[in-house]
């Protein structure tokens, strides 16, 4: 037997949509709490489609990954360099996303687009904590 499915089976279907969920909802509270506009109003809880100020996309694509060694993906087709994706689809816990949320904080600042550390993460441990208990 394949060694993910089994992981899926002892997760459970429920489990795997609300961890996704999960994460999403997280990501978005820290993208918001970022001051950045999200592509989507009803976004799929696979991947976050950021809209960074012009012209800054494919730097914090390339800034995150060289600094911060956190692969994110650019847009395609006619959202190449405009926006940039945040994905949580797959295996893909909390500390993934705290991960790749403070890298995203620290490319922005690096990039001159933030001036202070810390909003995204406050806003994605909260997301979190508000679904626990």
């Amino acid at each position: 037997e394949h060694h993910i499915m089994q992981m899926m089976r002892e997760e459970g279907i429920e489990n795997i949509v609300a961890r996704h969920e999960a994460n999403a909802s997280a990501v978005r509270a820290a993208v918001s709490a970022l001051g950045l506009e999200q592509l989507s109003s009803s976004p799929s809880n696979a991947v976050t489609a950021v809209v960074p100020p012009d012209g800054t996309a494919t730097d914090i694509v390339k800034t995150m990954e060289s600094r911060y060694g956190v692969k994110i993906a650019g847009g395609q087709s006619q959202l190449k360099g405009k926006i940039f994706r945040l994905g949580h689809l797959g295996y893909y816990d909390p500390s993934d996303m705290h991960t790749m949320i403070a890298a995203l904080e620290g490319t922005l600042i690096d990039l001159g687009l933030a001036k202070e550390y810390g909003a995204g993460l406050a806003a994605l441990r909260r997301s979190y904590e508000g679904r626990s208990g």
